[in-house]
């Protein structure tokens, strides 16, 4: 049993880890205006926005993402968001 365990314990510590399980820098930076669109927080959405902007993300990008968040973080903040 000891010996079972052992092996278990070594393979796992001994795997891969995997780097397509993480975010790119482009998804993290649009993950963090999608957040603070569903927060509603402008003040701190618009230079998120120009971070993302910066970082690759392109204006397309940010417009698709905060027209579907209106069905879950309701309309006026959607367009909040969209005239930012």
């Amino acid at each position: 049993m000891v010996r079972i365990v052992l092996s278990a314990f070594i393979l796992l510590m001994t795997m891969p880890t995997s780097a397509k399980n993480t975010l790119s820098e482009r998804q993290l930076l649009l993950c963090a205006c999608a957040s603070l669109e569903a927060q509603g927080d402008l003040e701190r959405l618009d230079p998120a926005i120009r971070r993302a902007l910066d970082g690759g993300v392109t204006v397309n990008e940010l417009k698709e993402a905060f027209s579907q968040l209106y069905a879950y973080t309701g309309f006026p903040r959607s367009l909040n968001a969209l005239g930012t």
